[in-house]
């Protein structure tokens, strides 16, 4: 589900399962959101001018999932990115699911990432590479049914980059931090958007969706406290609501910091987005 390289600093914790049994997994950090919007709230943004030349660096992308497009809107900060999906092709009748994607610090990280996740829970989880010119990418997820989704869904990822993805960068083996490495692939003009970073995350949840992201939140480094979860590197702070209905909207909103202070308030039919100051909420309804 990336389609930016997504590196961080490196390393290691120390987790302790269910079971007290002490293991070591690479430290993970939020690389992004995936967000599924109506198709309605997601042309309108696409076409604000202010979203995309002053609040972000944008780009957009077509993929293909079993035979199905994906159409893609990236809202790219200086520390993190926002990915938005439109809710047709592969995504059709699926506005208001979303996915957050975990980010290993150090590349080559795949065993530890199933063998951590499977310490927390006992469902079974899939796995994917996909690859380009100068990157691999392999990822963790739940096992899903991916055909015939006519609802929002929450699905957490595992990712981690090759080794050989690092060098052809010319990046350290043992880490470069996200806001140096969306320097280097966007540009030094990266460090002018006002978009800095996601800062916390506010999610309804199935039951099982929320098992399974705990799951991925403890092996991401996050510690559980009650239903806020907090991440002991910065992280953006996580929030799950359960609502046991297969019909909700699974994103309600996140915050944003800024690199500098804004005012601007403006809705996109479901998607409203509002920035005073130092910092800016962006609510689905």
């Amino acid at each position: 589900m990336n389609f930016i390289l997504k590196l961080f600093p490196v390393f290691m914790i120390v987790l302790y399962g269910c079971s007290e049994n002490k293991f070591h997994t690479p430290a993970s950090q939020l690389g992004h959101i995936d967000v599924i919007l109506d198709n309605e709230s997601f042309i309108q943004l696409t076409r604000d001018t202010f979203m995309t030349h002053t609040f972000s660096y944008v780009f957009y992308d077509t993929s293909e999932y079993g035979n199905l497009p994906s159409y893609d809107f990236f809202m790219v900060g200086q520390e993190n990115f926002i990915h938005f999906s439109e809710s047709k092709g592969f995504y059709q009748n699926q506005s208001g699911g979303m996915n957050l994607v975990f980010q290993t610090l150090k590349p080559d990280m795949q065993d530890s990432l199933k063998i951590a996740w499977k310490n927390f829970s006992s469902y079974a989880l899939d796995e994917n590479l996909s690859s380009g010119p100068t990157h691999a990418l392999y990822e963790v997820f739940p096992l899903l049914n991916w055909s015939n989704i006519d609802k929002p869904r929450l699905i957490p990822f595992l990712s981690t980059y090759s080794a050989q993805t690092f060098k052809n960068m010319q990046l350290d083996y043992n880490g470069a931090d996200m806001k140096s490495f969306l320097s280097a692939q966007i540009g030094p003009w990266i460090r002018r958007v006002l978009f800095r970073k996601i800062t916390s995350v506010y999610l309804n949840a199935t039951s099982r969706e929320a098992e399974l992201l705990r799951a991925a939140l403890l092996v991401s480094g996050y510690k559980a406290d009650g239903d806020k979860f907090t991440h002991y590197g910065g992280s953006a702070d996580i929030y799950i609501n359960i609502i046991e209905d297969e019909s909700m909207k699974r994103i309600n909103k996140f915050s944003v910091a800024l690199s500098t202070t804004a005012l601007f308030e403006k809705t996109f039919n479901r998607l409203k987005i509002s920035l005073n100051g130092d910092s800016g909420w962006i609510i689905y309804e």
